[in-house]
Order: structure tokens, then C-alpha cells, then sequence
């Protein structure tokens, strides 16, 4: 009797432990951002302009143009999970255009584009792929979701990158004192950034006629290539995003709002060196003197800082982007990273002078196969703020094998004491 006792009790023991294990690492699992992410999920984008017009794919490799006109083509934009490789995601772009014409055969035709990516899913800073399959270099940080920080704090995020410095025109007065700290900045950076001067000045070499005397001006460049932040603001947004009868509410929406303005206050630069939003190998230089923020990357590229204004929705719950829209001169939303850019390039034609300045490309999200609703006991997860208890189903099963097995050693041990 006391035999059967103990053993009972360690059984019993046993059962408590793999129970609470697989809660304590289900509700682990609750608080990872994407509950959703495993290889095969997809999203797909409608992509437009703001206003109807032909929008011109150039495919940079083949040397080809496609016109894509409003009413009679279509254009989509997807991403989809391939793999889950360690701590990288490996991720597929793909545009694809239905019934646009072949500038050189002036033929319909179909086109499509695609291209792989290595996303840390921890900081989604992104990497392109080398030809033997190995992580390449840094190119950006994954737009297409958000991080968690972000349903609760506002924050920064670094949305794409161009090929041009940020310049501004000083006087000779502004010159002077500019030259002194460029200088000094310069090689401050130069031991960072592994060689690297991010400061030019130029004369413009004009005279510029203002209330009736010349004055001489410079170009003061910063860098040779940008990355464009925005300033994501937390839930509850003013709006609701309907996918296909699905309705996201206010109080799950991340979004970025209208600026009053473009300068990196004290608030902005502390929260782009906050481990937070920047755990990664991306390094930042912030000069007060200058009023002015580089980042550099893992390789030692410098970028200036830029902060504008993006309209741009997530949901906080999946971070998943919902909706964003992007200038005339950049399609950012499809072609975020330079690589890209390198090989195809999309614009749009104008019918008005004024046409880049209203007109905008535009994705929103119109198909996926993720849940939106994470499970939990009892029900579904509605809202990202909620601390909820996550129960996989493969938890479910665990706990049924473990009282299975406790009952049938129960029995065994029961029939035996009788007998």
C-alpha cells in the first residue's frame, strides 16, 4: 500500500511537471511577436497609384519596359515565408503584372519578378542572399513587419534606403563654422566606418544675387547614400483596416501619423539608440554641434539620417504592414532596398506637371492565409495588449498522452494491489 502510494505521488509529479513545462512554454510562445510564422504563410498586395495612370516596370537586366495601364492591368506584390533557418527567416518577394505591354514587341504580355532575402526575426535587419547560399550583406531592416515594441511605445523604424546624400546649401558665414566640425566628425567616422568620409563640402561656384549683393554658397553633403526612418505611433489609431469582411479594429492599429516636422528631436534620437528598436550590429552617430544622425552598418557603409513623413499602417497584434504608400519618385513599398532597385525600377507617367507631387503608389493587403485571432484558452486573442495564456495544439495533445498514461498506469497499479 504505501509502495503503490509512492509511486502514485511520483507519477502525479511527474505529470505536474510536464504540464506546467508545456504552459510555461506555450505562454513563452505567446509573447513572440509572429505566432504566425512558419514556412509557407504568404500576404498579398494589391499595388496602384493614388491616381489612375500607366505605371512603367522597368526590368533593368533583360533592358525591357512593361506599361501597366489602370484599367485593363493588374499588378501584386507578395512576400512569403520559404523557410525558418535558425534565427533567419527566409524570405521571397515577388511582383507580378498581368496583361501589360511589351514596349519592345508591343505585345501583352505577363511579367514577373522575384528575389530572396535573410530577415533576422529578432531585429529584421535584412541581408541578401550569396550565390552559394550564405548570408550576404546588410541591406535594410524588413519593412513588411513591425516589431513588438512598437503595440505599446512610439518609436522609429527604418523603412528603406536610396542612392543619394542628404545636402544642404550654407553661406560663406555657415561655411566656416561648418568646416571646423566636419572635419572632426570625419574622422571620428573614418575610424568607425572602416575608411569612410561622410562629409563633403563643394562651392557651388555661383554667385547668388539676394537684395542686391553676391553672396557665395557651398553644398554641404552628408554621405552618399540615406535611410529613411518614420515615426511609428501605437495603438489606438483613428481608423480600421477591412481585409476581405475581416475587421481591425482601432485598438490594434500602429500607424504612422502626420509630422508637424522633420527634425530629429532629442525623444526621436534616444529612441533610435534604444536596444528596444535597435538590437542589432547597426551603429548610429548623433552630433548635437551639427544637428545631424548617420547610421552605419555592419560593413562599415554610411548612411544619413532621415526622418519623414510615411503613411503607413500595421496591425500590432501579427505585425504584418497593411497598407502603405510611397512618392512617384520612390516605389519603396515594393522596392525597399537598393539590390532591387538595381534590377528593376517602377515609375509612373504623368499626365500633369504637378502629377509626382499628388500621385502615389499605393499596396494594401488583400489576401493571406495567417490567422489574425491568436488561440488561447477559452477563446481567441482580440487585442495585442492583452497578456493571455497560449495553448498550441500540440500542448493539447501532450497533456491528453500524459492523462492517457497516467490512467492507464493508475489501472495496471490498481488491478495489481487487488490481485
Amino acid at each position: 500500500m504505501v509502495r503503490f502510494k509512492v509511486v502514485r505521488f511520483h507519477l502525479m509529479f511527474i505529470l505536474l511537471i510536464l504540464i506546467s513545462t508545456s504552459i510555461c512554454f506555450s505562454t513563452y510562445s505567446s509573447s513572440s511577436p509572429y505566432y504566425w510564422l512558419k514556412p509557407g504563410v504568404f500576404f498579398k498586395y494589391k499595388f496602384m497609384t493614388s491616381i489612375p495612370r500607366n505605371i512603367v516596370i522597368n526590368d533593368k537586366v533583360n533592358g525591357i519596359k512593361y506599361i501597366a495601364d489602370p484599367i485593363n492591368s493588374s499588378i501584386f506584390f507578395y512576400w512569403k515565408v520559404v523557410d525558418i533557418i535558425k534565427e533567419y527567416i527566409l524570405v521571397e518577394i515577388k511582383i507580378v503584372a498581368t496583361n501589360v505591354l511589351n514596349e519592345e514587341t508591343n505585345l501583352l504580355a505577363n511579367y514577373s519578378f522575384s528575389y530572396k532575402f535573410l530577415v533576422d526575426k529578432h531585429t529584421l535587419d535584412t541581408y541578401n542572399i550569396t550565390h552559394d547560399g550564405r548570408r550576404g550583406v546588410w541591406v535594410g531592416e524588413w519593412p513588411y513587419l513591425l516589431q513588438p515594441i512598437f503595440s505599446s511605445e512610439e518609436g522609429v523604424k527604418l523603412i528603406y534606403i536610396f542612392d543619394s546624400p542628404t545636402c544642404m546649401v550654407l553661406n560663406k558665414t555657415m561655411y566656416n563654422l561648418v568646416l571646423r566640425d566636419v572635419e572632426r566628425i570625419n574622422k571620428i567616422v573614418y575610424k568607425v566606418s572602416n575608411g569612410t568620409k561622410i562629409f563633403s563640402l563643394t562651392s557651388l561656384n555661383t554667385d547668388v544675387t539676394i537684395n542686391g549683393s553676391l553672396k557665395e554658397y557651398y553644398l554641404y553633403c552628408i554621405g552618399s547614400k540615406s535611410a529613411v526612418f518614420t515615426i511609428i505611433h501605437p495603438p489606438p489609431a483613428q481608423l480600421s483596416y477591412n481585409l476581405s469582411g475581416i475587421i481591425l479594429g482601432p485598438e490594434r492599429i500602429a500607424s504612422s501619423e502626420k509630422m508637424k516636422g522633420i527634425i530629429l528631436g532629442k525623444s526621436i534620437l534616444n529612441s533610435l539608440l534604444n536596444p528596444n528598436y535597435n538590437s542589432s550590429e547597426r551603429g548610429l552617430i548623433i552630433d548635437h554641434l551639427l544637428n545631424f544622425t548617420v547610421l552605419i552598418d555592419p560593413w562599415g557603409n554610411v548612411y544619413s539620417v532621415m526622418l519623414k513623413q510615411i503613411p503607413i499602417i500595421y496591425d500590432s497584434l501579427t505585425g504584418i504592414l497593411l497598407k502603405a504608400s510611397s512618392s512617384g519618385f520612390i516605389a519603396w513599398n515594393v522596392l525597399p532596398f537598393l539590390c532591387l532597385r538595381e534590377r528593376i525600377d517602377i515609375t509612373f507617367r504623368s499626365l500633369f506637371p504637378d502629377d509626382y507631387k499628388r500621385a502615389r503608389f499605393i499596396i494594401e493587403l488583400v489576401e493571406t492565409n495567417i490567422s489574425f485571432y491568436r488561440p488561447v484558452i477559452g477563446g481567441v486573442e482580440t487585442r495585442s495588449e492583452e497578456l493571455v495564456l497560449y495553448m498550441p495544439s500540440h500542448v493539447y495533445w501532450t497533456i491528453i498522452l500524459g492523462l492517457i498514461i497516467f490512467i492507464a498506469l493508475a489501472i495496471i497499479f490498481y488491478w495489481k494491489r487487488r490481485r
